[in-house]
């Protein structure tokens, strides 16, 4: 998954589904719309929890973040579900490192 996530927007792709999950901040919720399965969703953050709901079919889901562990509560089934989240990987441009290679071979 990668994107952006801030204050005002969620903007992020779901490599897994292949699908992006977008959305702005109102009122104190976020209003997203996940492309993949065409349903609304609306998300509150507060600190290092979460909750919300799945509007096609009323059901709510909860969860927090703790480093890089997130958890997330099903509340229909009751089940909870545990991720732990990388760091993101930098790259480098190519170019980048052709030119660290250059440098390297000067000294």
């Amino acid at each position: 998954m990668g994107g952006t996530v801030n204050e005002s927007c969620i903007n992020v792709y779901d490599f897994s589904e292949g699908c992006q999950l977008a959305g702005h901040m109102s009122n104190g919720l976020f209003h997203l719309f996940h492309y993949g399965e065409q349903v609304h969703v609306s998300l509150e953050i507060v600190e290092t929890s979460f909750r919300g709901r799945d509007h096609s079919n009323g059901l709510q889901f909860s969860g927090g973040v703790n480093g890089p562990r997130i958890w997330i509560k099903d509340h229909a089934n009751l089940r909870r579900h545990a991720y732990w989240c990388e760091a993101p990987q930098v790259s480098r441009l190519p170019s980048q490192e052709s030119d660290d290679f250059e440098a390297d071979r000067e000294t």
